[in-house]
């Protein structure tokens, strides 16, 4: 299996941006009374994880987390 590369992440259809963006920013929506704070930590670790996905780096955390799980979504590409 081919692991992403760090320019791989701007390779995305405009309608998965839209998906992405949509659910990355869902908490704000869904979550009342969401304080700043807490969302900003939430962004954090999802630009960390965003990183890591497309480093190359293998970092698993048990029951909630894999960086290989995210190589299997560029599993199949053109180049």
């Amino acid at each position: 299996m081919k692991s992403p590369e760090v320019w791989d992440d701007l390779y995305i259809h405009p309608l998965e941006a839209a998906g992405y963006y949509c659910i990355l920013y869902s908490p704000v929506l869904v979550i009342p009374g969401l304080h700043v704070l807490t969302f900003l930590a939430y962004m954090a670790i999802m630009g960390v994880a965003g990183v890591v996905d497309h480093s190359g780096i293998r970092l698993r955390i048990p029951y909630l987390y894999d960086s290989k799980d995210h190589d299997r979504h560029h599993q199949y590409t053109l180049v």
